[in-house]
Order: structure tokens, then C-alpha cells, then sequence
């Protein structure tokens, strides 16, 4: 019987702990490229469990993850050849992907508002309980979407961008990208102080809750 993505994927969390130190950062680069692709998650878990009962008989055998490629140490061509033998994700699975994480990004950062918010944390700093009603202002409004649309591009520059993570343009990039981000997320909330909406504490932890469980549900069809 098919083991589901969610047991492959508990399988393989353990025996990646079984990786040698030596061998994780091209595993890791190999597994974030495929992730980064068209393949369905499911098809990521497999590739991932031969490919990881491949490096732990190499470390048997003495040997280290460069030995199963030979002379070519092309592993991004490789994870192209693999990429290119198996289906791609349907575009069910695609629309599910993009929601869940649509949803666990919207769920993160609602609540990041609502702690963060004059009515949440500026009572608990005073030693009160939270008000009833929370007040978000246009500035983190803004702030909640940019961190949603921000985490999931991310997210795919890091997957499909495996294998320059150590270019000096990359990190030159990421370094100018997350300084930008950081500065625009601290001071917009500050210069932009009117008030969006007034959220119902309780409606405010209700629809966190329900996003949280929409794009857990979701990742099941992934």
C-alpha cells in the first residue's frame, strides 16, 4: 500500500537526522530545488526517501554524497533530469498549494497584528487585560498583507534559487531586500496611525484559528 505525503514526509524527517553533517548542505540545496518545482509534494517525499536511502549507503560505504554523481557535480542538472521524468502537480494541486499557504501566512500575520496592536499589547505592558475590541491601523493593515505576499516570495526565490545561495549577488540581494523589507514593516505601522478596522478580539482569534485549520485541510491535497 502507497504510503500518504504525510507519512513519507514523517519517514524521512527522521532519517534525515541520519544525514552526516558533511553531506546536509547538498541534500538540503537538492531538496529545496525540488520543492521549488512543478512536482506535486507527494513526489518531492519520494524522490526524497530514494534519494536519501542513496546518501546514508554511501556514508556505509565510507563515501560522501558527491560519490553517487560521479565526475559531474552538477546537481542542479540532476535535479532537472529528475524534475523532467516525473508529472507535474495538477492544477488542483497547484491552486491548493498557493491557499495553504495563502491562508497559514494570512493566519500568522492577523495574528502577529492582533498581539502587536495598542489594544493587545499596550494593555498587557500596563498590566490589564486585553481589550474587548482590537483597532488596527491602516499602517499595519498594510503590514499584514505585505508580510503575506513577502513570506511567500521568499519562500520561492529560496527554493529556486538552491543552488546560487553562495553567489555574491545572491546575498548581496538578500541582504538589500530584507534591510528594505524590515525598514518598511517597522515604520509604516508609526507613520500611518489612522484607524483601519475595529476587530472583535474574539473574531479576530476565530478567523486565525479558521485559516490556520483552511491551509492545514489544504496541504492534505497537495
Amino acid at each position: 500500500m502507497e504510503k500518504s505525503t504525510h507519512e513519507l514526509r514523517k519517514e524521512n524527517n527522521r532519517l534525515d537526522g541520519l544525514i552526516k553533517e558533511e553531506n546536509q548542505a547538498v541534500f538540503t540545496d537538492i531538496i529545496c530545488y525540488l520543492r521549488g518545482s512543478k512536482l506535486s509534494e507527494h513526489d518531492v517525499e519520494v524522490v526524497r526517501f530514494d534519494l536519501t536511502s542513496m546518501v546514508l549507503e554511501a556514508q556505509e560505504r565510507g563515501e560522501n554524497i558527491g560519490s553517487l554523481f560521479g565526475k559531474c557535480r552538477d546537481y542542479k542538472e540532476f535535479c532537472d533530469e529528475i524534475i523532467d521524468s516525473l508529472p507535474k502537480k495538477t492544477k488542483f494541486q497547484a491552486a491548493c498549494e498557493f491557499f495553504s499557504t495563502f491562508f497559514l501566512a494570512c493566519s500568522a500575520s492577523l495574528l502577529i497584528g492582533i498581539i502587536f496592536s495598542a489594544g493587545f499589547s499596550g494593555k498587557i505592558i500596563k498590566g490589564k487585560l486585553p481589550a474587548a475590541s482590537i483597532k488596527i491601523s491602516v499602517g499595519e493593515g498594510i503590514v499584514i498583507i505585505l508580510i503575506v505576499v513577502i513570506a511567500y516570495a521568499l519562500v520561492k526565490l529560496v527554493m529556486r534559487s538552491a543552488f546560487e545561495s553562495e553567489t555574491i549577488f545572491f546575498k548581496i540581494s538578500t541582504i538589500a531586500v530584507s534591510t528594505v523589507a524590515s525598514a518598511v514593516l517597522i515604520f509604516l505601522p508609526l507613520l500611518l496611525k489612522d484607524t483601519l478596522l475595529t476587530l472583535d478580539l474574539f473574531v479576530g482569534i476565530a478567523i486565525v484559528v479558521l485559516m490556520f485549520g483552511a491551509g492545514k485541510t489544504l496541504e492534505r491535497f497537495i
